[in-house]
């Protein structure tokens, strides 16, 4: 099968452990909010208050860095957001 060179440049859902918790593969240059803002149209569950970044130092990680390299898409990062579960971000 073809590889299809725009998927390569395509930012994505990688997975969803729970409904809460969500993986992304992104654009390494791309702002908190664009990553949040991408969450938001391209996952089913969009949050009235909005999805937070989990941050180097959170247990959920498992000694994962915030950005970690993506180890198929050169140029790319990958990053965990949670649902936030109050205005309070």
């Amino acid at each position: 099968m073809p590889i299809d060179e725009k998927s390569l440049l395509t930012p994505m859902i990688v997975s969803t452990e729970s409904p809460d918790l969500v993986e992304v593969c992104v654009p390494s240059e791309w702002s908190d909010t664009e990553v949040r803002d991408f969450t938001d149209h391209a996952y089913w569950r969009s949050p009235l208050f909005g999805w937070g970044i989990r941050r180097t130092g959170d247990p959920l990680l498992r000694g994962q860095q915030t950005r970690s390299s993506c180890p198929g898409r050169a140029g790319f990062v990958h990053l965990y957001l949670y649902i936030v579960l109050d205005a309070l971000r």
